[in-house]
């Protein structure tokens, strides 16, 4: 999640949609007092050998503290968050004055629920040497309220917040619209594509084609849990 007072936008960051690239580009062009919160310590690396802006004013000021607050610093030996990566829109706009929250520019990324369900799974057994395909239908049932959850990250009482939705499969056309829009180089999709945060744990012939094949009733549930994403965005089933 990035809070740019710099550029008056809120990247509002969701699950397996290529975030952590967009998150790193956009952390070139944030400026001292603009709120960037932590990623990985992987990608973090690839953040400071760029010479970007790393996590910044994310932790909640100690007079902020609550009660429970003090107990959750004291049991994890750590500072509280007031931002985190994922945060929702709502945890957003609680948190930060009314004139930033609705005169700033909110943006997101959405990618088809069909091959993000796959990315997930990929993602969540990337230690696994000997993960079979098969799983991956257990996998799909066994949360599949997951599968809305982005939506719901970015929508405030049943409402989407976003003002622009950066698409997974339209990445070179919306970034360049993104970098206009945000007043930022023509070049954010160029920096985009050179990161690659987080690939490389699919293994080949093993996208939604493959794993939907004959899979009827996966097709259903996505259908059913992401039906305004497939209406507003026309996402077809593999």
């Amino acid at each position: 999640m990035i809070l740019s007072h710099k550029h008056k936008f809120i990247f509002i960051k969701t699950c397996k949609t290529a975030g952590t690239s967009l998150e790193i580009a956009l952390s070139k062009y944030c400026g001292e007092e603009d709120i960037i919160t932590p990623i990985s310590s992987v990608d973090e690396e690839v953040r400071r050998s760029l010479g970007y802006r790393g996590p910044q004013h994310y932790l909640k000021p100690i007079a902020e503290y609550s009660f429970g607050d003090y107990v959750t610093r004291i049991r994890k030996r750590q500072p509280v968050s007031k931002f985190f990566n994922h945060i929702w829109a709502k945890d957003i706009r609680d948190q930060v004055p009314a004139d930033v929250w609705q005169s700033y520019f909110k943006f997101s990324i959405v990618r088809s629920p069909f091959d993000r369900a796959v990315s997930r799974f990929f993602w969540r057994n990337r230690h696994r040497e000997d993960l079979d395909l098969a799983e991956f239908r257990s996998f799909l049932f066994k949360d599949p309220e997951a599968l809305g959850r982005n939506r719901k990250r970015t929508e405030i009482d049943g409402k989407p917040v976003t003002e622009f939705m950066v698409r997974f499969e339209h990445l070179q056309e919306d970034l360049t619209t993104l970098a206009e829009k945000l007043g930022l180089p023509a070049t954010l999709p160029d920096e985009f594509r050179s990161f690659g945060a987080k690939k490389g744990h699919r293994p080949k012939n093993a996208g939604a084609k493959e794993l939907f094949a004959d899979f009827d009733e996966g097709i259903e549930l996505i259908q059913r849990v992401c039906k305004d994403d497939i209406a507003e965005f026309g996402y077809k089933a593999p």
